[in-house]
């Protein structure tokens, strides 16, 4: 099969399996799904009218705004305006609560798991434009899309994902594309107030590289860049002032800019190999991509692509150690990460022929825990400090949470009804579970869902057997239709991007 036709089969592989989960309401999600509501329904930036939805709000120039950066809630404009178009033809009304859980997941899907799905498949054409062999190209876009929390953040409504597809196509199209690249860098901007430091660095190549291709990403980048300091100064007074700011129950005064503090050695176990939010925990895999750039010094091959992407890695690593909430709240894995973790399938495609058992070992463990947190809860309480031994595994197993081994749990926790499977019962129209829809109702019930359930039944572990099987499946069948080539990955040469 041609890259091409391998690389759509790949794409409905991981789209399919993406959108089969959605794991409901939170604060995160609700505050910005609220500012998607009033920019379409109200044509205002404020959210005073679903105000009581979220934690994630603070105080602007004229109201309650989201303390979020706007750029997901922007992507999700248009897609919600053909939905609402669509509600008012037929008489749904959208304030109601199971419409407006259908519309978060449809969402979800059009900024969250299409993104998604779509930078497997860009990996391995650029992998493959890179001289790696089909099979080599293939196993780390697998990696990639099921073996870290790209499969966890697909099924939620954040900003994440959206900013690592866009700093990824900025990546690939730096050189060739500057126009574009810019305009993606300045979109995950937009999504992520970090990503601008990425963006910047970005610009820092370009510039060593040609002036000219600098002066076309910045003219791909400054309309957007101008949208986001507009928006900042409406809502905040300021182009300069972010959205966090305004919220003084996240921002510390003795902080710089609210939010950074002092790294700590807490934090920096906490995001790599802690059981808490450990990205190399949830995903040992991707311990491959230090043994990869380690090949590409010593080869000295591809080292500016190398030093791209250590950068980026290294700008979202210092922001997450820095940052007063580096736990990320209610989530799985290190989120503040996400942006980078695509990119790191770069360096790994130098060693996929090394160590074949520990692939096979590691990659199994990261698939099996990262499907098991988007299946039971991909939300677990931050207080909770092994997520996976005291609360995941052990609903998924039993169905219910031993009060003695969750530690510091928070006690409106044991009132939710829990169950091995979708377990989120939050609605995007109520600040926490049971605020406003009781325990077994329809809207407690389906906050939180996968397609299986809708036959299996609400809860049913026998709703996970037909996504498994399409992803193994799916995942054996693109690996054997890949041709092995004779190209050698340790000989991949730089020939620009």
């Amino acid at each position: 099969m041609s890259d091409r036709n391998i690389a759509r089969a790949l794409f409905g592989v991981t789209f399919v399996a993406y959108i089969y989960f959605f794991n409901g309401g939170g604060w995160n999600q609700n505050a910005t799904f609220d500012l998607t509501r009033a920019i379409v329904e109200h044509h205002r930036f404020n959210i005073d009218r679903y105000a009581d939805n979220s934690g994630d709000v603070g105080l602007g120039r004229n109201g309650v705004y989201a303390s979020k950066a706007p750029g997901l809630s922007f992507l999700a404009v248009p897609p919600y305006a053909i939905i609402r178009t669509f509600e008012r033809m037929v008489g749904i009304d959208a304030a109601a609560p199971l419409p407006q859980i259908i519309n978060l997941y449809l969402l979800t899907i059009a900024t969250c798991a299409l993104p998604a799905a779509l930078m497997p498949p860009l990996l391995f054409l650029y992998l493959r434009r890179m001289n790696a062999p089909q099979r080599d190209a293939m196993l780390v876009a697998l990696v990639i899309a099921f073996g870290t929390y790209l499969l966890v953040y697909a099924s939620l409504f954040f900003a994440h994902l959206a900013t690592a597809f866009f700093l990824l196509i900025a990546f690939i199209d730096l050189d060739t594309k500057p126009l574009r690249a810019g305009a993606c860098a300045a979109l995950a901007g937009l999504c992520m107030y970090p990503a601008i430091l990425a963006a910047a660095v970005l610009l820092l190549f370009v510039v060593a590289r040609s002036w000219r291709a600098a002066l076309r990403f910045v003219a791909g980048a400054a309309p957007l860049g101008i949208l986001h300091a507009v928006y900042h100064a409406i809502c905040f007074g300021s182009p300069l002032k972010t959205a966090v700011q305004g919220n003084g129950m996240f921002t510390d005064e003795h902080a710089f800019l609210g939010v950074f503090v002092k790294p700590s050695w807490q934090a920096f176990i906490g995001i790599t190999i802690g059981r808490h939010r450990g990205l190399l925990f949830l995903s040992p895999v991707l311990v491959f991509a230090f043994a990869g750039a380690a090949v590409v010094l010593r080869r000295r091959v591809m080292l500016r692509e190398l030093a791209i992407i250590a950068s980026i890695a290294a700008i979202f690593f210092v922001f997450n150690v820095t940052f007063n909430g580096w736990s990320g709240g209610n989530c799985t894995g290190p989120r503040y990460l996400m942006p980078c973790v695509p990119l790191l399938a770069i360096p790994m495609v130098f060693v996929t022929r090394r160590w074949p058992r520990l692939w096979i070992t590691l990659f199994v463990w990261s698939f099996a825990l990262n499907f098991i947190a988007v299946a039971v809860d991909p939300m677990p309480n931050a207080p909770i400090n092994d997520p996976f031994g005291r609360y995941i595994v052990p609903l998924f197993i039993t169905g219910r949470v031993d009060e003695t081994r969750a530690g510091t749990y928070p006690l409106w926790e044991h009132d939710r009804d829990l169950g091995p499977v979708s377990v989120n019962t939050h609605t995007p129209d109520e600040l926490g579970p049971f605020v406003v829809h009781p325990k077994h109702s329809r809207e407690s019930i389906w906050a939180s869902f996968n397609l299986g359930e809708l036959i299996a039944g609400a809860g049913s572990r026998w709703s996970l057997l037909p996504v498994l099987l399409w992803i193994v499946v799916g995942s054996a069948l693109l690996m054997r239709w890949c041709e092995r080539g004779e190209s050698n990955p340790h000989d991949l040469m730089v020939t620009g991007f």
